[in-house]
């Protein structure tokens, strides 16, 4: 009878953690799915008993809570994509220990295209990490004529998880002043996560100092890390920043700004008009030389890209002029902190031939329609351009265009839509990589250059 209950016992284990499982199949189309997983304390591996795990059904949030192991188990999920929101707080006595919430976004199989494969079957962990870490650094200036060494008061500091893609409720920033001994103390900080701690620049006697943010290891939890004392540094380029009032690509502390668009048109307004003769710049990326036109209105310098600038990018511009009164020669140079930076451009959002697992792969076959959904709308199709596919098998490589075309393209505002052609299958085998190359046009003037994705072909049986 106890070899039989452990049984039991074994069987009905198996079954909570089958994570993902899909029901009610019928061919290529899946009624139902189930989400399954465990639920630990980040710093230290254990199951968190009664975390929280909510989600929205047809409107209505739904909620579920961690067996004393930490496990979860969620089924009768409809079909597609679903985000779960994981909480928990610990309360033991008068004190209560929060985590980090995370999001995670899965699902059942792609409910657009027709695929073939399983969903995964192992038990999903969600880490949640405790917000019980605290952080101690100090922060002078040394006087270069005295060499004393004085604290920095009321300095703003704040530390921003270094990982842009991690999700995370809580505000993503961590904000502090430092005192009068120019201490700094972040208290509720996450443990077990790479972080990085920032300071604003400060001005002391008329100088200007900054101080580069550093990368932090990961947090211990429940301890205090104690960085011991840093000093900064006097910062350079101010005195070419005085040739400045104002730009759209810096800060009013002639610190470069992060996230611009590529679109963005940069300007920069002198203190004193310039000669357009004479002009020379060079406008810098980590690509090389960007190609500018420069254009000169009175005090206002701008810089006319020939094309978008290049998303997720950093730029620093040098520049000879002469003033148009004095004749006086003036040269800048932008970099270190008043370097700029560019956010994303136009990028893929989501596509029918992307995966939502590791365990199975998309499929299409003749007649098939791949889509891609991108960021912003697109110009027709007739514009894009189609390049040869380095990882697609022989005769794999999708051309919507020229002598090789074998496939149809059009757009309908955000995304781009590719149809297999009938000849596409006839010197290919069931199961090869098929893919593209494209680069694609948004209307607003921006680009993503060689934009490539890849699938396998499926080729129906002939009856003899």
């Amino acid at each position: 009878m106890k070899k039989i209950l452990q049984i039991i016992s074994f069987l009905i284990l198996v079954t909570i953690l089958n994570s993902c499982s899909v029901s009610e199949s019928t061919g290529f189309e899946y009624a139902k799915w189930s989400f399954s997983g465990l639920v630990v304390d980040a710093s230290t591996g254990q199951g968190l008993n009664k975390a929280e795990v909510h989600y929205v059904i047809a409107g209505e949030t739904q909620k579920v809570r961690t067996d004393s192991l930490g496990r979860f188990y969620i089924d009768e999920l409809p079909y597609g994509s679903t985000a779960f929101s994981f909480y928990h707080q610990k309360v033991k006595g008068k004190d209560t220990l929060q985590y980090a919430p995370q999001v995670v976004l899965t699902g059942s199989l792609n409910e657009s295209s027709a695929m073939e494969g399983v969903v995964a079957s192992n038990a999903m962990v969600i880490r949640l990490k405790p917000l019980n870490a605290t952080l101690r650094a100090e922060f002078f200036i040394e006087l270069e004529e005295t060499a004393i060494k004085v604290p920095l008061k009321a300095a703003n500091a704040w530390i921003t998880n270094s990982d842009s893609t991690y999700i995370n409720l809580l505000p993503t920033t961590f904000e502090a002043k430092t005192d009068s001994a120019g201490t700094v103390l972040f208290k509720n900080l996450p443990a077990q996560t790479p972080l990085n701690l920032h300071l604003a620049p400060i001005d002391y006697q008329g100088q200007r100092y900054v101080w580069d943010p550093i990368p932090l290891a990961n947090l211990l939890s429940a301890k205090t890390t104690d960085l011991g004392r840093f000093y900064l540094s006097a910062d350079t380029l101010v005195n070419d920043k005085n040739l400045l009032r104002a730009s759209n690509v810096l800060d009013k502390n002639f610190i470069g700004l992060k996230n611009i668009s590529p679109l963005e048109i940069p300007y920069f307004v002198f203190k004193k008009a310039l000669k357009a003769e004479n002009l020379a710049l060079t406008l810098k990326s980590s690509g090389g030389a960007v190609n500018v036109k420069p254009v000169l209105k009175g005090d206002t310098l701008y810089l006319q890209p020939t094309e978008p600038l290049a998303a997720h990018s950093d730029f620093e511009l040098e520049l000879v002029a002469y003033e148009k009164i004095s004749g006086e020669r003036i040269s800048l140079k932008l970099d270190g902190p008043a370097v700029f930076s560019t956010g994303a451009g136009l990028y893929a959002l989501e596509s029918n031939a992307w995966p939502l697992s590791e365990h199975y792969k998309s499929m299409f076959v003749v007649g098939d329609t791949i889509w891609v959904k991108f960021s912003d709308d697109l110009t027709a199709a007739s514009r894009m351009q189609w390049h040869e596919a380095s990882k697609a098998d022989l005769n794999g490589v999708i051309y919507a265009s020229g002598s090789l075309k074998n496939a149809e393209a059009w757009t309908k505002k955000d995304t781009l839509f590719v149809e297999l052609a009938e000849n596409f299958a006839d010197a290919i085998y069931n199961g090869d990589d098929i893919g593209f190359n494209v680069t694609v046009f948004a209307k607003n003037g921006l680009y993503l250059p060689n934009f490539e994705l890849y699938s396998e072909i499926a080729k129906p049986l002939v009856e003899p």
